[in-house]
C-alpha cells in the first residue's frame, strides 16, 4: 500500500489515507493517543473535578477523545448531534461497561 496523506487533522487525531494498488481501494486510518484523556476521566470520576457547573445547569459526565468520537461516528453514533435519538445512543454507549472508563461522574445514571 502507498501512503498518500499523513497529517494531524484535528487536535489529538492523526489521519492517514492509503492507496491499495492491488485492490484499487483507499483506506482511511485515524490514530490518537487517548491515554491522557482516560487518566483525566479517571481523576474526574474519583472526585478531582466539580461534577456540575457553578449554577448547576450542566453536569460533566464523560470525556470522549476525538479519535473515539470518530470511531463512534463510524458506528452511527454522533456525539455532537442534538438529535434526541443520537443523544440516547451516546447515553447508552456511555452506560456500557466497555466504555465506562470515559465517565467522569463515577458512573451515576445518565
Amino acid at each position: 500500500m502507498q501512503l498518500l496523506f499523513d497529517q494531524v487533522t484535528r487536535p489529538g487525531v492523526r489521519s492517514r489515507v492509503w492507496w491499495d494498488e492491488v485492490e484499487g481501494t483507499y483506506h482511511n486510518e485515524h490514530i490518537g493517543d487517548v491515554e491522557a484523556n482516560i487518566e483525566h476521566a479517571k481523576r474526574a470520576s474519583n472526585g478531582d473535578r466539580k461534577p456540575k457547573t457553578g449554577d448547576g445547569t450542566f453536569r460533566h459526565v464523560a470525556h470522549i477523545p476525538p479519535v473515539i468520537a470518530l470511531q463512534w461516528l463510524n458506528d452511527g453514533i454522533d456525539v455532537f448531534s442534538r438529535d434526541p435519538d443520537q443523544q440516547r445512543k451516546v447515553k447508552q454507549r456511555l452506560q456500557d461497561p466497555d466504555w465506562r472508563f470515559l465517565r467522569t461522574d463515577g458512573g451515576r445514571r445518565l
